[in-house]
Protein backbone atom coordinates (compact mmCIF):
# COMPACT_ATOMS: atom_id res chain seq x y z
CA UNK A 1 0.00 0.00 0.00
CA UNK A 2 2.87 2.36 -0.73
CA UNK A 3 4.22 4.11 -3.81
CA UNK A 4 7.70 5.65 -4.09
CA UNK A 5 8.04 8.62 -6.43
CA UNK A 6 10.96 10.89 -7.37
CA UNK A 7 9.35 14.24 -8.02
CA UNK A 8 9.51 17.89 -6.99
CA UNK A 9 7.04 18.98 -4.29
CA UNK A 10 5.47 21.34 -6.82
CA UNK A 11 4.69 18.55 -9.28
CA UNK A 12 3.18 16.44 -6.52
CA UNK A 13 1.07 19.36 -5.32
CA UNK A 14 -0.32 19.85 -8.86
CA UNK A 15 -1.25 16.16 -9.07
CA UNK A 16 -2.71 15.65 -5.59
CA UNK A 17 -4.51 18.78 -4.33
CA UNK A 18 -6.22 18.26 -0.94
CA UNK A 19 -5.52 14.52 -1.16
CA UNK A 20 -3.79 13.42 2.05
CA UNK A 21 -4.89 13.36 5.70
CA UNK A 22 -1.33 13.27 7.05
CA UNK A 23 1.93 14.42 5.49
CA UNK A 24 5.45 13.99 6.85
CA UNK A 25 7.96 16.55 5.55
CA UNK A 26 11.45 15.27 6.34
CA UNK A 27 13.02 18.43 4.97
CA UNK A 28 16.51 18.72 3.45
CA UNK A 29 18.64 20.61 5.95
CA UNK A 30 22.19 21.62 6.86
CA UNK A 31 22.49 18.46 8.97
CA UNK A 32 24.16 20.01 12.01
CA UNK A 33 22.81 17.19 14.14
CA UNK A 34 24.80 14.67 12.10
CA UNK A 35 28.25 16.22 12.55
CA UNK A 36 29.21 13.73 15.26
CA UNK A 37 28.34 10.63 13.25
CA UNK A 38 29.08 11.75 9.65
CA UNK A 39 32.31 13.56 8.85
CA UNK A 40 31.22 14.24 5.26
CA UNK A 41 28.25 16.33 6.45
CA UNK A 42 30.57 18.40 8.62
CA UNK A 43 32.98 19.00 5.72
CA UNK A 44 30.22 20.13 3.36
CA UNK A 45 28.81 22.65 5.86
CA UNK A 46 29.40 26.36 5.38
CA UNK A 47 28.14 29.56 6.99
CA UNK A 48 25.49 30.05 4.32
CA UNK A 49 23.97 26.57 4.69
CA UNK A 50 21.27 27.67 7.16
CA UNK A 51 19.94 30.40 4.86
CA UNK A 52 20.14 28.21 1.75
CA UNK A 53 18.19 25.34 3.31
CA UNK A 54 15.65 27.56 5.06
CA UNK A 55 14.59 28.96 1.68
CA UNK A 56 14.22 25.42 0.32
CA UNK A 57 12.18 24.42 3.37
CA UNK A 58 9.91 27.46 3.02
CA UNK A 59 9.19 26.41 -0.58
CA UNK A 60 8.37 22.80 0.37
CA UNK A 61 5.86 23.49 3.14
CA UNK A 62 3.36 25.39 0.92
CA UNK A 63 3.34 22.41 -1.45
CA UNK A 64 2.57 20.10 1.46
CA UNK A 65 -0.18 22.48 2.50
CA UNK A 66 -1.77 22.24 -0.99
CA UNK A 67 -1.78 18.44 -0.78
CA UNK A 68 -3.29 18.32 2.71
CA UNK A 69 -7.00 17.56 3.07
CA UNK A 70 -9.18 19.73 5.30
CA UNK A 71 -8.53 18.99 8.97
CA UNK A 72 -5.30 17.14 8.18
CA UNK A 73 -1.89 17.27 9.84
CA UNK A 74 1.66 18.00 8.66
CA UNK A 75 4.73 16.91 10.58
CA UNK A 76 7.79 19.00 9.69
CA UNK A 77 11.15 17.58 10.75
CA UNK A 78 14.89 18.18 10.33
CA UNK A 79 18.15 16.85 11.75
CA UNK A 80 19.71 20.23 12.44
CA UNK A 81 20.00 22.57 15.45
CA UNK A 82 19.57 25.84 13.56
CA UNK A 83 16.48 27.86 14.60
CA UNK A 84 16.64 29.49 11.15
CA UNK A 85 15.76 26.10 9.61
CA UNK A 86 13.38 25.07 12.38
CA UNK A 87 11.35 27.49 14.52
CA UNK A 88 11.69 30.39 12.06
CA UNK A 89 10.47 28.23 9.17
CA UNK A 90 7.40 27.22 11.20
CA UNK A 91 6.78 30.81 12.27
CA UNK A 92 6.93 31.92 8.64
CA UNK A 93 4.46 29.21 7.61
CA UNK A 94 1.98 30.04 10.38
CA UNK A 95 2.17 33.73 9.52
CA UNK A 96 1.12 32.95 5.95
CA UNK A 97 -1.39 30.21 6.85
CA UNK A 98 -3.56 31.34 9.72
CA UNK A 99 -5.90 28.37 9.25
CA UNK A 100 -3.22 26.18 10.89
CA UNK A 101 -2.30 25.67 14.54
CA UNK A 102 0.93 24.40 16.08
CA UNK A 103 0.16 21.36 18.24
CA UNK A 104 2.41 20.69 21.22
CA UNK A 105 4.61 17.61 20.99
CA UNK A 106 5.41 16.31 24.45
CA UNK A 107 7.55 13.21 24.98
CA UNK A 108 9.78 14.21 27.90
CA UNK A 109 10.19 10.58 28.95
CA UNK A 110 12.12 10.02 25.71
CA UNK A 111 14.36 13.01 26.27
CA UNK A 112 12.38 15.28 23.94
CA UNK A 113 12.21 18.91 25.03
CA UNK A 114 10.23 21.92 23.83
CA UNK A 115 11.30 24.21 21.02
CA UNK A 116 13.28 27.43 21.30
CA UNK A 117 11.38 30.59 22.23
CA UNK A 118 11.89 33.06 19.37
CA UNK A 119 9.22 35.45 20.61
CA UNK A 120 5.64 34.96 21.71
CA UNK A 121 6.19 31.54 23.21
CA UNK A 122 4.24 29.65 20.53
CA UNK A 123 7.35 27.93 19.19
CA UNK A 124 7.75 26.20 22.55
CA UNK A 125 5.17 23.73 21.20
CA UNK A 126 7.79 22.42 18.79
CA UNK A 127 9.95 19.47 19.81
CA UNK A 128 13.71 19.09 19.95
CA UNK A 129 15.88 16.04 20.57
CA UNK A 130 19.22 17.00 22.08
CA UNK A 131 22.11 14.49 21.87
CA UNK A 132 23.02 15.06 25.55
CA UNK A 133 19.44 14.29 26.67
CA UNK A 134 18.32 11.42 24.43
CA UNK A 135 19.63 8.62 22.28
CA UNK A 136 20.21 9.96 18.80
CA UNK A 137 21.60 13.13 17.28
CA UNK A 138 20.09 16.61 16.97
CA UNK A 139 16.50 16.54 15.69
CA UNK A 140 13.56 18.91 15.38
CA UNK A 141 9.84 18.32 14.77
CA UNK A 142 6.72 20.44 14.57
CA UNK A 143 3.12 19.28 14.27
CA UNK A 144 0.88 21.54 12.16
CA UNK A 145 -2.88 20.94 12.15
CA UNK A 146 -5.33 22.43 9.67
CA UNK A 147 -8.29 24.01 11.48
CA UNK A 148 -10.86 23.09 8.82
CA UNK A 149 -13.47 20.38 9.18
CA UNK A 150 -11.99 16.94 8.67
CA UNK A 151 -12.78 15.51 5.25
CA UNK A 152 -14.24 12.01 5.55
CA UNK A 153 -14.80 11.50 1.81
CA UNK A 154 -12.22 10.21 -0.65
CA UNK A 155 -11.30 11.89 -3.91
CA UNK A 156 -12.09 9.81 -6.97
CA UNK A 157 -8.75 9.86 -8.78
CA UNK A 158 -8.27 6.16 -9.42
CA UNK A 159 -6.96 4.79 -12.70
CA UNK A 160 -8.13 1.26 -13.49
CA UNK A 161 -5.90 -1.27 -15.23
CA UNK A 162 -6.70 -3.78 -17.94
CA UNK A 163 -6.77 -7.36 -16.52
CA UNK A 164 -5.10 -9.01 -19.55
CA UNK A 165 -2.73 -12.00 -19.50
CA UNK A 166 -3.40 -12.90 -15.87
CA UNK A 167 -4.71 -16.44 -16.41
CA UNK A 168 -1.69 -18.12 -14.83
CA UNK A 169 -2.00 -15.93 -11.76
CA UNK A 170 -5.72 -16.70 -11.42
CA UNK A 171 -4.94 -20.43 -11.60
CA UNK A 172 -2.31 -20.05 -8.86
CA UNK A 173 -4.75 -18.08 -6.70
CA UNK A 174 -7.44 -20.73 -7.09
CA UNK A 175 -5.03 -23.51 -6.16
CA UNK A 176 -3.37 -21.87 -3.16
CA UNK A 177 -5.27 -18.90 -1.70
CA UNK A 178 -7.74 -19.24 1.16
CA UNK A 179 -10.22 -16.38 1.62
CA UNK A 180 -7.90 -13.72 0.22
CA UNK A 181 -7.98 -11.61 -2.93
CA UNK A 182 -6.22 -8.54 -4.31
CA UNK A 183 -7.60 -5.48 -6.10
CA UNK A 184 -7.19 -4.45 -9.75
CA UNK A 185 -4.90 -7.19 -11.09
CA UNK A 186 -2.95 -6.39 -14.25
CA UNK A 187 0.13 -7.58 -16.16
CA UNK A 188 3.11 -5.52 -17.41
CA UNK A 189 6.16 -7.20 -19.01
CA UNK A 190 5.07 -10.59 -17.61
CA UNK A 191 4.90 -9.23 -14.05
CA UNK A 192 1.57 -9.35 -12.21
CA UNK A 193 0.61 -6.31 -10.17
CA UNK A 194 -2.21 -5.26 -7.89
CA UNK A 195 -3.07 -1.63 -7.30
CA UNK A 196 -4.94 -0.70 -4.13
CA UNK A 197 -8.52 0.35 -4.76
CA UNK A 198 -7.88 3.66 -2.94
CA UNK A 199 -4.67 4.49 -4.82
CA UNK A 200 -4.71 7.69 -6.86
CA UNK A 201 -3.61 8.01 -10.47
CA UNK A 202 0.18 8.40 -10.65
CA UNK A 203 0.39 8.69 -14.43
CA UNK A 204 2.75 11.44 -15.58
CA UNK A 205 4.92 11.20 -12.44
CA UNK A 206 8.28 9.51 -12.02
CA UNK A 207 7.43 6.40 -9.99
CA UNK A 208 10.40 4.42 -8.65
CA UNK A 209 8.30 1.70 -7.10
CA UNK A 210 4.55 1.48 -7.20
CA UNK A 211 1.66 -0.90 -6.88
CA UNK A 212 2.11 -4.37 -5.41
CA UNK A 213 4.09 -6.94 -7.43
CA UNK A 214 2.43 -10.30 -6.81
CA UNK A 215 4.84 -12.27 -8.98
CA UNK A 216 5.93 -13.06 -12.51
CA UNK A 217 4.77 -15.22 -15.41
CA UNK A 218 7.54 -17.64 -16.43
CA UNK A 219 6.94 -20.11 -19.30
CA UNK A 220 3.17 -20.23 -18.75
CA UNK A 221 3.37 -20.53 -14.97
CA UNK A 222 3.09 -18.01 -12.15
CA UNK A 223 6.06 -17.51 -9.82
CA UNK A 224 4.99 -15.72 -6.57
CA UNK A 225 7.06 -12.81 -5.28
CA UNK A 226 8.68 -12.22 -1.90
CA UNK A 227 6.28 -9.30 -1.47
CA UNK A 228 3.30 -11.64 -1.82
CA UNK A 229 4.66 -13.87 0.94
CA UNK A 230 5.02 -10.84 3.21
CA UNK A 231 1.42 -9.77 2.51
CA UNK A 232 -0.16 -13.10 3.43
CA UNK A 233 -1.08 -14.62 6.76
CA UNK A 234 -0.36 -18.27 7.41
CA UNK A 235 -4.08 -19.06 7.41
CA UNK A 236 -4.50 -17.60 3.92
CA UNK A 237 -2.31 -20.11 2.06
CA UNK A 238 -3.19 -23.74 1.42
CA UNK A 239 0.30 -25.24 1.84
CA UNK A 240 2.50 -24.11 4.73
CA UNK A 241 5.72 -25.23 6.36
CA UNK A 242 6.50 -24.28 9.96
CA UNK A 243 10.25 -24.11 10.61
CA UNK A 244 11.95 -24.62 13.95
CA UNK A 245 14.76 -22.46 15.35
CA UNK A 246 17.42 -24.60 13.64
CA UNK A 247 15.73 -24.67 10.22
CA UNK A 248 14.80 -20.97 10.02
CA UNK A 249 18.39 -19.66 9.68
CA UNK A 250 19.07 -22.27 7.01
CA UNK A 251 16.05 -21.09 5.04
CA UNK A 252 17.02 -17.42 5.41
CA UNK A 253 20.49 -18.21 4.06
CA UNK A 254 18.94 -19.67 0.89
CA UNK A 255 19.50 -23.34 1.70
CA UNK A 256 17.23 -26.07 0.33
CA UNK A 257 16.44 -29.12 2.44
CA UNK A 258 14.17 -32.11 2.93
CA UNK A 259 10.58 -31.24 3.85
CA UNK A 260 7.59 -33.33 4.83
CA UNK A 261 5.02 -31.14 3.09
CA UNK A 262 2.56 -31.02 0.20
CA UNK A 263 4.06 -30.83 -3.28
CA UNK A 264 4.05 -27.43 -4.98
CA UNK A 265 4.40 -23.98 -3.49
CA UNK A 266 4.46 -23.64 0.30
CA UNK A 267 4.39 -20.55 2.49
CA UNK A 268 7.40 -20.99 4.76
CA UNK A 269 6.77 -19.71 8.30
CA UNK A 270 8.51 -19.32 11.63
CA UNK A 271 6.43 -19.04 14.81
CA UNK A 272 3.39 -18.57 12.60
CA UNK A 273 4.80 -15.64 10.60
CA UNK A 274 5.58 -15.96 6.88
CA UNK A 275 9.23 -15.70 5.81
CA UNK A 276 8.86 -16.46 2.11
CA UNK A 277 8.00 -19.18 -0.37
CA UNK A 278 9.46 -22.56 -1.16
CA UNK A 279 8.52 -25.17 -3.74
CA UNK A 280 8.40 -28.79 -2.67
CA UNK A 281 9.42 -31.29 -5.35
CA UNK A 282 9.84 -34.99 -4.46
CA UNK A 283 9.99 -34.23 -0.74
CA UNK A 284 12.63 -31.53 -1.03
CA UNK A 285 12.06 -27.82 -0.49
CA UNK A 286 13.48 -25.62 -3.22
CA UNK A 287 14.23 -22.30 -1.55
CA UNK A 288 12.45 -19.27 -3.06
CA UNK A 289 13.56 -16.72 -0.46
CA UNK A 290 14.59 -13.50 -2.22
CA UNK A 291 18.32 -13.58 -3.01
CA UNK A 292 18.93 -9.96 -1.98
CA UNK A 293 17.59 -10.71 1.50
CA UNK A 294 19.57 -13.87 2.21
CA UNK A 295 21.84 -13.91 5.23
CA UNK A 296 25.37 -15.25 5.43
CA UNK A 297 25.68 -17.77 8.24
CA UNK A 298 29.47 -17.69 7.97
Amino acid sequence: NSVITCESPGRLAEKFPAMFDKILVDAPCSGEGMFKSNADVKKSYNEGSNIYYSETQKNILPCARKMLASGGEIIYSTCTFSPIENEYVIKDFLGKNQDFELVKIGHSALGVSEGIDIGGGQMLNCARVWPHKAKGEGHFAAKLRHLGKKNTSRRENIKTKSPKNIGNYLEFAQNYFIDVSFDNIYCVDNKIYSICGLAPDFSGLRVLRGDFCLGEIKTKRFEPSQALAMALQKSQFKNTIELNSQEAPRYLSGESFEADANAGFNLVCYKGYPLGFGKVIDGRLKNKYMKGWRVNLG
